[in-house]
């Protein structure tokens, strides 16, 4: 994956779902947001780290792949989005929950 700090489709989609869930009601699609989960166990970077053994190689590879992803996606959105809006920053907990509402759909 490119390291540098553009945004792609699926980081800016899953920012535009961020900042709307931040917004609550007042969001002119939360009643779609409203009907995400809450939470998520499926994608690979939530797998438990005490359960890794359990994993195939190729399902830790995967899993590593995952966590790697996320990881430069959320350096993405500190430097793109969170450095100029210091009012309204986005934590990473809640960006990962954007982004697996978006991942997963």
């Amino acid at each position: 994956m490119n390291k540098d700090y553009k945004l792609d489709c699926t980081d800016t989609l899953s920012l535009f779902v961020a900042v709307e869930i931040k917004k609550g009601e007042e969001s002119e699609v939360w009643p779609y947001l409203a009907t995400m989960p809450l939470s998520y166990i499926t994608p690979l970077e939530y797998w438990p780290e005490n359960m890794v053994n359990f994993l195939t190689p190729t399902g830790k590879d995967l899993t590593d792949s995952s966590i790697e992803d996320f990881k430069i996606r959320w350096e993405r959105i500190e430097k793109v989005y969170n450095s100029v809006n210091p009012e309204n920053t986005l934590t990473k907990d809640e960006f990962h929950h954007a982004y697996s509402i978006v991942f997963t759909r």
